[in-house]
């Protein structure tokens, strides 16, 4: 789980790298471009993705340093309950990613 959540934190950062070339790319136009607009939807997506991921990886740590599965008074940590962290839900915030990364994909080679 610890390294899945190192690829996810790795794969968002390249997409907010290339959201951010692309909305450098058209920024002297002084209109918002469908393509700008597209970009910004990706890197804003992908942050939120990152911090997800970040914030996962976090807690879980937490839960290996602390040993928190032998804690009497403590319930036991659960992998399925780092599907939603910090009001973050991973499935929704991949799927918005995934959306915004095809929709800029598409928009660069249909032109």
């Amino acid at each position: 789980m610890r390294e899945y959540l190192l690829r996810m934190s790795h794969n968002a950062l390249v997409l907010i790298e290339w959201g951010n070339l692309e909305c450098l790319k058209w920024q002297r136009s002084q209109s918002l471009t469908e393509r700008q607009a597209m970009a910004q939807e990706l890197v804003q997506a992908a942050t939120e993705f990152r911090l997800y991921a970040l914030l996962a990886l976090l807690k879980l740590k937490i839960w290996i340093v602390f040993r928190l599965d032998r804690w009497p008074l403590v319930s036991a940590p659960s992998l399925p309950a780092l599907r939603r962290v910090f009001g973050i839900d991973a499935l929704s915030s991949y799927n918005r990613v995934k959306q915004a990364a095809g929709g800029l994909s598409n928009r660069l080679w249909s032109k």
